[in-house]
């Protein structure tokens, strides 16, 4: 079974430029991610994430891995099940809006996506592969920086957009998250 292995990276001229220059530009969109959760962010404290990205919802299960699964409305209410949580009892907490530039990149006869999103509060790419294991994974991305000669400096802020969103905008969760436990906070920065 394969799964989607991605990696951050900070954006610098250099990359900019490569990318820009040497691979294939799918499209330009804005990404409208609206997260949903409980009135006291009982999703989010607990490092799971209930979103509708361009009208389609998905869960990102912390335990399982920061993997963004897609679901129909049916399935999603039978998720949050797994939470003791009813759709009536989400609302929208926050709405992040993301501009992405989407490429693709040719390696051993196979396609790769690398994406620069830019918002008010980062600048990064990303590199996604399918493999069969995150050792894969990294190994794939590994080479397709090596091919196109990327700096790729990982991105200091290689945390999860939403974790940066609060940071920013609802410091109160944010700083909740923050005194978590160490094992579930690293949850939050993959």
């Amino acid at each position: 079974m394969n799964i989607e292995i991605e990696r951050k990276f900070k954006i610098t001229p250099k990359d900019l430029e490569i990318i820009r220059n040497k691979c294939k530009l799918v499209k330009k969109e804005n990404i409208e991610d609206i997260y949903m959760d409980t009135k006291d962010y009982k999703l989010l404290l607990s490092a799971n994430v209930c979103r509708i990205r361009n009208s389609n919802v998905e869960f990102k299960d912390r335990k399982s891995g920061n993997f963004a699964k897609e679901y129909s409305w049916k399935e999603a209410i039978e998720k949050l099940w797994e939470f003791w949580l009813k759709l009536s009892d989400l609302k929208e907490a926050f709405t992040i809006n993301t501009d992405r530039e989407e490429y693709k990149w040719e390696l051993n006869w196979k396609k790769y996506v690398i994406d620069i999103d830019k918002h008010k509060y980062w600048e990064r790419y990303e590199i996604e592969v399918e493999a069969n294991s995150e050792e894969e994974g990294k190994l794939l991305i590994d080479e397709i920086i090596e091919d196109l000669w990327l700096e790729a400096e990982e991105h200091h802020l290689a945390q999860a957009k939403s974790l940066l969103y609060m940071k920013h905008e609802i410091p109160e969760v944010y700083k909740k998250i923050i005194k978590t436990p160490i094992e579930f906070k690293k949850m939050w920065w993959i």
